[in-house]
């Protein structure tokens, strides 16, 4: 027998298989998809056996590629092709159950049941009724994952307790107080996933109540503040952009503001993506003060000093005041400059507060540094123009000393 009509001889033996086991196959997966949508009460047309579920050309491929075993070993040639009858059996159940599914559309969802769901789960689940196969709604399924999948038909099929529209809605409120994304790495995802472990199971699966019921608000403060800064510090650090300008630091200077001072960073980041454009400015070892950064803002250039806070108000209070000793030194008639420093735009204290790991609310924020700018500058001689805050949610407020 030669190679040619082996191959031929193995192609026709597989697909008489599929002819009768095959269509037994899908017969089966047809009933499956009955008993199936009766058990969940899901009204849909009975279910039917298609043609055309495998292509010959696919399989036909397999068998001459199979065909190379056939010098030397050939029973690796009938072992794989045995296999192969075997997975298109297999197929043909499964490609009869979609096709039935999509004629009735019928999905799955992926519903949690433990006490705790992580966040990949809970992200999987808000899908609703909008998965294929019940290998696709069980994807990526982790060790102890306790969510079921179930048929159904989006809009008609009810589950209690499980609210896929309100899980969406709610997954956009753990981002806004977080500042963390759903899917965006797994390192977001594991802040998000210990963020959710301290919220209420009412709150997240049922939408009662708030999500820190049971929780004091000092301790759902820094919980959050925890988890924005572990995720931000490393979701950040390769970025970026036209708008700031690095060039002034050197390679080393960089690293180490990335790796020591990573919310430092991050606040330049959070500027630049408001759009802002920035010149972050060295360190000169021998100057009164070293200012952070030459910032744009309504189309001025002025220098900036940021603040991160990380405690409360007398956190505020204490860097406001840092920031406007700074400018009193550089601007006392003996002041060391550094020599790259402009002028012409180094006129009076202006601060970046960000306010997104603090333990305090952006109103709070807010008060405060009215209070120190006003205290300031009616103890000093200079005047305490601006201070741009970076609220919670990374959007920005000018406040300006009226």
């Amino acid at each position: 027998m030669t190679v040619a009509e082996a191959r031929d001889a193995a192609i026709g033996i597989i697909e008489d298989c599929l002819a009768i086991y095959g269509d037994q196959a899908q017969a089966v997966s047809a009933s499956f998809f009955d008993e199936i949508c009766a058990a969940e009460g899901i009204d849909v047309d009975p279910g039917a056996m298609f043609d055309d579920i495998i292509d010959g050309s696919m399989l036909a491929s397999k068998v001459h590629w199979f065909a190379g075993k056939l010098v030397g070993d050939w029973d690796g040639y009938v072992g794989s092709n045995a296999d192969l009858a075997a997975y298109y059996v297999h197929r043909s159940a499964l490609e009869n159950m979609e096709r039935n599914c999509d004629a009735n559309h019928v999905r799955y969802a992926r519903v949690p049941t433990g006490r705790e769901t992580c966040s990949w789960c809970y992200m999987l689940a808000s899908r609703d009724f909008d998965y294929r196969s019940e290998e696709d709604a069980s994807a990526a399924s982790h060790p102890h994952c306790d969510c079921v999948i179930v048929p159904g038909v989006k809009g008609r099929t009810h589950i209690e307790g499980y609210d896929p529209g309100g899980m969406r809605k709610r997954m956009d409120v753990i981002e806004k107080h977080t500042g963390l994304r759903f899917g965006d790495d797994r390192r977001q995802m594991d802040a998000i996933t210990r963020e959710m472990q301290g919220m209420s199971r009412e709150w997240l699966f049922y939408g009662n109540g708030g999500p820190y019921d049971g929780l004091s608000l000092d301790a759902a403060r820094l919980l959050v503040a925890e988890n924005v800064k572990s995720a931000t510090s490393r979701a950040t650090s390769e970025y970026s952009a036209s708008n700031l300008d690095v060039s002034l630091l050197n390679v080393r200077e960089l690293r180490r503001m990335k790796k020591n001072k990573p919310l430092e960073w991050a606040g330049y980041v959070g500027l630049s993506t408001i759009g802002h454009g920035q010149v972050l400015q060295p360190e000169q070892s021998d100057a009164s003060a070293n200012i952070d950064t030459l910032m744009e803002v309504d189309g001025e250039w002025h220098y900036w000093d940021l603040k991160t806070i990380e405690g409360g108000t007398n956190a505020i209070k204490k860097r406001m005041t840092e920031c406007y000793s700074k400018w009193t030194r550089l601007l006392a008639p003996d002041a060391i400059v550094p020599s790259w420093y402009d002028p012409s735009v180094l006129d009076q204290p202006r601060a970046i507060v960000d306010n997104r790991f603090s333990k305090i609310s952006d109103e709070d924020a807010k008060n405060q540094i009215v209070q120190s700018m006003k205290y300031l500058s009616s103890r000093g001689e200079l005047d305490f123009v601006e201070t741009l805050l970076i609220k919670k949610d990374g959007s920005e407020y000018l406040i300006k000393n009226k």
